[in-house]
């Protein structure tokens, strides 16, 4: 006798749910595409983007999935990666 486990459907409609560490993240990253046009490259200052001390866990979040890219190693300028542009789009 065979026995096996029902498959489950994949719901195309709701994709799988964010934390609110990558919602901000994300947030942020909108923002400098944004304010950079969308093109490769181009720093922004985060002051600029409206970031604030809240923000910083989402940032080094998406530095560490190479979304984002520091200026000289301190949280100043930010410039997204060529995967952060691609996860926006």
């Amino acid at each position: 006798m065979k026995t096996a486990s029902p498959k489950r459907r994949k719901n195309r409609r709701n994709p799988p749910k964010i934390s609110a560490l990558e919602k901000s993240a994300l947030r942020i990253m909108r923002n400098l595409y944004e304010a950079t046009d969308g093109k490769p490259q181009r720093w922004e200052s985060l002051d600029n983007l409206g970031a604030v001390k809240a923000d910083a866990a989402g940032i080094a979040y998406a530095i560490e999935r190479d979304w984002l890219v520091i200026s000289g190693g301190s949280l100043h300028s930010v410039s997204l990666t060529e995967d952060g542009r691609q996860r926006l789009k």
